[in-house]
């Protein structure tokens, strides 16, 4: 089995402190899973997706 390499992934970011309305980048992560799981979802097909957390509580109020 080969590692992907995530040189040319899209990457998401969150962070419990985040917005939702932020575009899930670094500097301005989402706050939800579920909103990083809904970007995930739309780029899906360009290649590689990355999803990175922060450290912290993420609340899911419904299973991914």
């Amino acid at each position: 089995m080969t590692a992907l390499s995530t040189d040319a992934a899209d990457s998401f970011f969150g962070a419990p402190n985040g917005a939702d309305t932020n575009p899930g980048t670094l500097e301005r992560p989402f706050a939800t899973l579920g909103r990083a799981q809904q970007a995930a979802r739309q780029a899906r097909g360009r290649g590689p997706v990355e999803v990175c957390l922060r450290a912290g509580t993420y609340y899911l109020p419904e299973p991914l």
